[in-house]
């Protein structure tokens, strides 16, 4: 299936308990959606109630802001998004092939996809060539914990 991958990424995720699965939205939510909906989650992620109610009416307040994949080369990646630190940051993009099943021996959840490709400019400098297929990726989870702990 294709969709919307939402995880945490940064230099303190394996230093910490968080699981990197955020989100799955479905690939037909349109951009502004979803980047609403990972700012969203990273204030939630990252502040207490008080301040999540004085940005509510405020959102130019907001310290941080969602970055659009970087240029390569003067292409520009649509569809890649990124919210927050270095640290402790979202990163919502559009995979395909996104596939899920079940390791019952180990009892995981097993996440597998493929990443979006990366263009690059062609030496004639104007047309675009294919630089890399996008490369896999997967996440083993435990298949009994829910991805949120809010009901527990």
């Amino acid at each position: 299936m294709n969709a919307w991958l939402i995880t945490w990424e940064g230099t303190q995720l394996y230093k910490s308990n968080l699981d990197k699965i955020v989100a799955i939205l479905s690939s037909r939510k349109p951009e502004n959606r979803v980047k609403e909906f990972i700012q969203l989650l990273y204030l939630r992620s990252t502040s207490n109630a008080s301040q999540m109610a004085y940005v509510a009416n405020r959102p130019k307040e907001i310290t941080f802001n969602i970055h659009e994949a970087p240029s390569n080369n003067g292409i520009l990646y649509p569809g890649r998004f990124f919210c927050g630190s270095s640290q402790f940051m979202i990163y919502a993009r559009q995979v395909t092939n996104l596939k899920i099943y079940i390791d019952k021996e180990k009892q995981k959840e097993v996440l597998t996809w493929t990443e979006p490709s990366t263009y690059r400019l062609k030496e004639n400098g104007y047309d675009i060539e294919l630089a890399s297929e996008g490369e896999s990726g997967n996440w083993e989870r435990d298949s009994q914990i829910l991805l949120s702990k809010d009901t527990w």
